[in-house]
């Protein structure tokens, strides 16, 4: 079954179900945001959604508790980001009231520091790069890459999306 015109996806899970992004972006070829309210990744979600490089997907929010969530190959993620032929965001809130993932965040930021560079671009605000959001114990953490042949210097940067 496949849904031609459906352009955004509410999903709500219930029992820790898993989301299969190759099942959803084929039955929905044409789906630019995916939100998913308490599902599970997969540590290789992201692979998932590589496969369809061509598809307009640009918008993927995941809200999840600590214990769904699944840490992932930062590494291999940041690849995935800078091989997307489009700019996306990908927004993740963790509730986390026992600091289960905290270790796991930290290393997860001291990485993308690393390969993208920190914005404090608020949400609302359409950017033309590609973003990642983290949202854990109440605070709001941007990521913006930049491609490499971007004409913007890092000062340039600095003013469009200081710190």
């Amino acid at each position: 079954m496949t849904c031609g015109k459906t352009e955004t996806l509410d999903l709500q899970h219930k029992g820790g179900c898993v989301i299969n992004f190759t099942h959803l972006l084929t039955a929905f070829p044409n789906v630019e945001t995916i939100h998913s309210y308490g599902g599970v990744l997969t540590k290789n979600w992201f692979a998932d959604i590589q496969q369809f490089k061509k598809h307009p997907l640009k918008l993927v929010r995941f809200v999840v508790s600590a214990h769904r969530f699944e840490p992932f190959d930062v590494n291999a993620f940041v690849k995935f980001l800078k091989s997307r032929p489009h700019r996306v965001d990908i927004l993740f809130y963790v509730y986390d009231d026992q600091r289960k993932v905290e270790a796991y965040a930290s290393e997860l930021e001291q990485i993308l520091d690393q390969h993208l560079t920190r914005s404090d671009a608020p949400l609302q605000v359409m950017t033309k790069y590609t973003r990642f959001m983290l949202r854990i114990y109440e605070q709001n953490v941007s990521w913006l890459l930049y491609p490499e042949n971007d004409v913007l210097t890092h000062e340039k940067k600095h003013r469009l999306f200081p710190l």
